[in-house]
């Protein structure tokens, strides 16, 4: 019985789904500024991890794969982006910041500006749209 649990619960954790969830909450902690399983993020670290987000969020590949898993909730996530002080400062300054702690970290690259995601997610919704209509004749 117990073997049979554990290989239905690894079954589980292996599921598309469940990764895809799993990394949509993760993303959302380290947008507000939490680690995980518990804490809080330096503001240096949460700047860090804001732009990485939206690099990843905005990959062409990732974005296609969010837009089908679960588009509402992957709306959400970029809402924060915007709407959550925090990482919507984080953006709107990361030119200057980046000049400032290039020496400390050189890894350090900017991200797109607000501007920039709203034009990539666009066109990728159009896309979507402009290809699904091909597919189902109109």
């Amino acid at each position: 019985m117990f073997k049979k649990s554990r290989a239905l619960k690894l079954d589980i954790e292996r599921s598309s789904t469940y990764i895809g969830y799993k990394l949509l909450w993760v993303i959302t902690l380290f947008l507000e500024g939490k680690k995980f399983p518990q804490g809080s993020l330096s503001s240096d670290k949460w700047r860090y991890y804001v732009y990485d987000i939206v690099r990843f969020c905005t990959n062409e590949k990732f974005m296609a794969w969010f837009l089908e898993f679960d588009c509402q909730t992957f709306f959400q996530i970029l809402k924060k982006l915007f709407n959550d002080p925090e990482p919507s400062e984080y953006i709107r300054s990361q030119e200057a910041f980046i000049t400032a702690n290039k020496g400390k970290n050189p890894f350090l690259e900017p991200c797109f500006t607000h501007l920039q995601i709203i034009t990539i997610v666009e066109h990728k919704v159009d896309t979507i749209i402009r290809e699904e209509h091909e597919n189902n004749g109109g």
